[in-house]
C-alpha cells in the first residue's frame, strides 16, 4: 500500500521518529532553559534532524563495502586528535576543524565505525564466528579503537567495549571465549586501579589522576559542609536539582524555572538532574522511557531484517545508544561516578548530536527497506 500525504517523505519506523522528535523537543527546552541559547540548540537540532532525514533515504547496504575504510579512517582520526587533538579537562577528546573553526570530537565517529565494521565482519565470517582465530581477530580490531579511545576517554571506551561483547555474543562468538575476555579485562582494569592508588598523582599522567579522583569522590561518603563546597559538588548540585523537582510535586518547578545554576554541565553531562528538576518524575519516567523504547523498536526491526548486516547494525546501535543513555542518567541521579557522558539526542553537542542522527538515520533506513 502506497505511503500518502507527509508520511510518504518519513520512511521507516515511524515510531523512531516520534521517539526523535520528542527527544529534539526535550532537548530544545532542556538546553535553552539551561543556557539560554536557543539559536545554538535549534540549529544543531534541526542540522541532526536534516541528517537524519537525509542518511535515512541512503540503502544501508551500500554501506556493507564502505565500512572497513570508515573503521580505517576512525582510526587515522583518533591517532591525530592523539597527536594534535585540543585539549579540553585535560583530556584530547577534539580535533580542530581550521577552515570553520569549529571542534569534533573523534570517539563519536569511532564508535558508529565500529559497530559497522562488527556488523561487517560477523556477516562477512558467518561460518567462522565460532572459530578461535576469528575471534582473535575481530577481538584485535575492537582493541585498536577502544585502546585509543581509553587513553584520553574511560567510559566510552568501557561502553563501547561492552557494546561490542554483546554484539559478539549475539553474533554466536563461544561464550568461553567471551569470558576469557571479559576476565583479561577486569584483571587489567583492577591492576591499573591498584596501580593509580599506590603511585602518588604526580607521577601519574593526568588522565590517571582524574579517574582516581572520580572513583574517591564517588566514594566519599564524608557529609557535605559549607554549603557543599566539598570534592563530591557536582554530586552535590545533582542531588539538590533532583530534590528541588521533587520537592515541587510530581511535575517539577516547570521549563524555565530552574534555581540550581550551579549545577555543572547542566545542560550536557547533568542535563537529565536538570529535566527532573524543571519537569518532575514526569519528565524523567518520559525521557527514561524513550530510550527503553528505542531499544524496543530496534529489537523488533532486527528481528524482521533477513540480511545479517542490517540486523547486526541496528541491534549495535540500539545498544550503544541505550547503555550510553543509562550511564548518563545514572550519573545524573548520582547511581554512577561521573563519566562525561552525553544524553544521545538531548545534552548539548555537535558532534554527539550529528553522528547520533546519522545512525538513527541508518537504523530508519533498515526499518523500510523491504526486507524489513
Amino acid at each position: 500500500m502506497e505511503t500518502k500525504g507527509i508520511y510518504k517523505y518519513f520512511k521507516g519506523d515511524k515510531g523512531l521518529w516520534v521517539i526523535l522528535l520528542f527527544l529534539s523537543a526535550v532537548s530544545l527546552l532542556a538546553v535553552y532553559s539551561s543556557t539560554k541559547n536557543l539559536f545554538g540548540r535549534f540549529a544543531f537540532v534541526f542540522v541532526g534532524l536534516g541528517i537524519a532525514w537525509c542518511v535515512h533515504h541512503i540503502k544501508y547496504t551500500r554501506l556493507y563495502y564502505l565500512a572497513p575504510v570508515i573503521y580505517l579512517f576512525s582510526i587515522a582520526l583518533l591517532i591525530a586528535t592523539i597527536a594534535i587533538g585540543t585539549n579540553i579537562n585535560e583530556a584530547s577528546r577534539w580535533l580542530k576543524i581550521p577552515i570553520i573553526n569549529m571542534t569534533f570530537q573523534t570517539s563519536e565517529l569511532a564508535k558508529v565505525a565500529l559497530i559497522m565494521f562488527l556488523a561487517y565482519l560477523f556477516s562477512e565470517h558467518k561460518d567462522k564466528l565460532k572459530e578461535r582465530n576469528t575471534f582473535f581477530k575481530i577481538t584485535f580490531y575492537i582493541t585498536i579503537v577502544c585502546g585509543l579511545i581509553f587513553l584520553d576517554n574511560f567510559s566510552t571506551a568501557a561502553i563501547l567495549f561492552l557494546v561490542s561483547m554483546l554484539m559478539m555474543f549475539i553474533a554466536g562468538i563461544p561464550a568461553k571465549y567471551l569470558f576469557g575476555l571479559f576476565g583479561s579485562i577486569v584483571l587489567l582494569g583492577a591492576i591499573i586501579v591498584s596501580i593509580s592508588f599506590i603511585v602518588p598523582n604526580e607521577k601519574l599522567p593526568n588522565r590517571f589522576v582524574t579517574w582516581k579522583n572520580r572513583i574517591e569522590n564517588f566514594t566519599d561518603k564524608t557529609p557535605d559542609v559549607q554549603d557543599n563546597l566539598t570534592v563530591n559538588w557536582q554530586k552535590n548540585q545533582a542531588k539538590m536539582a533532583i530534590a528541588e523537582g521533587a520537592k515541587n510535586g510530581f511535575i517539577g518547578k516547570m521549563p524555565g524555572n530552574s534555581s540550581q545554576y550551579m549545577l555543572p554541565h547542566r545542560e550536557s553531562d547533568y542535563v537529565y538532574a536538570f529535566i527532573i528538576e524543571e519537569w518532575g518524575w514526569i519528565g524523567a519516567i518520559l525521557v527514561l522511557l524513550a530510550y527503553f523504547w528505542i531499544f524496543r523498536r530496534c529489537t523488533l526491526i532486527a528481528r524482521k531484517c533477513e540480511k545479517n548486516f542490517g540486523m547486526y547494525l541496528v541491534l549495535g546501535f540500539g545498544l550503544l545508544y541505550t547503555i550510553q543513555a543509562l550511564v548518563n542518567m545514572g550519573v545524573a541521579v548520582t547511581l554512577l561516578p561521573v563519566t562525561g557522558q552525553t544524553l544521545p539526542f538531548v545534552s548539548a553537542g555537535g558532534s554527539s548530536q550529528i553522528v547520533t542522527a546519522a545512525a538513527f538515520g541508518i537504523i530508519l533506513n533498515i526499518s523500510s527497506q523491504q526486507d524489513v
